[in-house]
């Protein structure tokens, strides 16, 4: 039968003054009262709007956006991706600036 039913964050009702129910977008941390849909339609549309958010989180990161991302190209085809996968060292001018957990990540991926 598939999803019937989702329950999403109710922006309708306004907290008091002076509080915050929390980001309806972070249902995580959403304290304020739930709403549930039930119309496949409605269903489809939270969804798509939530999975539009979530697929769209790494786009500032440095492997999307940056010189990084430039160096290693769309498809990880470059030289530089060769480099990394190869378990080379990249220029310090490509890893200026990035943070330790980024540089971690280069480094696991660098391990054969």
């Amino acid at each position: 039968k598939g999803l019937t039913r989702l329950e999403i964050p109710d922006t309708s009702n306004q907290p008091p003054p002076g509080t915050s129910y929390g980001n309806p977008k972070d249902p995580k941390h959403w304290v304020g009262s739930w709403k549930a849909l039930q119309e496949p339609e409605d269903i489809a549309r939270a969804i798509t709007a939530s999975n539009i958010r979530q697929y769209n989180q790494a786009e500032k990161t440095p492997f999307c956006s940056g010189k990084l991302a430039e160096a290693i190209g769309p498809w990880a085809s470059t030289p530089v991706a060769d480099k990394i996968l190869a378990g080379e060292a990249l220029p310090q001018d490509l890893t200026a600036g990035l943070f330790p957990e980024t540089l971690r990540i280069i480094e696991q991926i660098c391990k054969k």
